[in-house]
């Protein structure tokens, strides 16, 4: 029985010897506590951030080098141009597009384009008024265009000129080509 009464008395003077070395680390290391300063204005770290605006926006590299174009259907809601789940997908677009073709009601076309300048996209912004049903005024269709390839790194691709048209060997005006015509 001694045995036992001595293993509790030693548990019990680890757990107090541990706590005492505790303490004494802690309170041996602590600095002294730097002082508040009342008057001074703080902001917290995310305010900062959220208030904080870029001139840029990082431009996707894959979307850079290829031509594409893109279209999207936004319908206006209270004071929201986009849904949510289309916001990130439209400025991807937006901020790495050359051209965006706006159709709707005149205003609300508008409304779409000062948002996207207001928001730091760079692209020309085309608005094409067009009159739409009743049901159908808070929408717009938008489109995204991109044509910044590069062939031999040197050249800017077109992408309407496929293959180049070749001249004619022949005068225009000549007697020649007004016969052939002709026979048509």
């Amino acid at each position: 029985m001694r045995h036992i009464g001595q293993g509790a008395k030693m548990k019990k003077s680890l757990i107090c010897g541990a706590a005492i070395v505790a303490m004494v680390a802690i309170s041996g290391c602590s600095k002294k506590p730097v002082r508040i300063e009342w008057g001074a204005t703080s902001q917290s770290i995310n305010n900062a951030l959220l208030e904080e605006r870029y001139s840029f926006v990082p431009k996707d590299k894959k979307l850079k080098e290829s031509n594409w174009a893109y279209e999207v259907e936004a319908q206006a809601k209270g004071d929201y141009l986009f849904e949510n789940n289309q916001m990130v997908k439209v400025f991807l677009l937006a901020h790495n597009a050359d051209k965006i073709i706006i159709l709707g009601e005149k205003n609300l076309a508008l409304q779409y384009r000062n948002y996207f300048k207001a928001n730091g996209v760079t692209a020309y912004v085309d608005v094409q008024p067009i009159d739409l049903a009743r049901g159908l005024r808070d929408r717009v269709k938008i489109m995204f265009f991109s044509s910044k390839a590069m062939l031999d790194d040197d050249k800017e691709v077109n992408p309407l000129i496929i293959n180049p048209i070749e001249e004619p060997n022949y005068p225009i005006n000549s007697q020649s080509s007004r016969e052939s015509i002709n026979e048509y």
